[in-house]
């Protein structure tokens, strides 16, 4: 693998500049998580170096 992109709602993809120290980062794959960490843009594509990330919990009843 030489890459991961974040999908983001809003249908931008950021690259994750970090992926490769973090190892449980590809157990999100298709998974809604939230991100924290620094984006920048660069000729027009946008990174990110991830701080943290967690899957978001879907607590829906009925």
């Amino acid at each position: 693998m030489t890459e991961v992109l974040i999908a983001c709602k809003d249908e931008r993809e950021i690259l994750v500049e970090n992926f490769k120290s973090l190892p449980n980062l590809l157990s999100l794959s298709r998974t809604e998580a939230i991100f924290t960490g620094v984006v920048r843009k660069e000729c027009g594509v946008e990174s990110m170096v991830v701080e943290s990330f967690a899957p978001v919990e879907n607590n829906i009843s009925g």
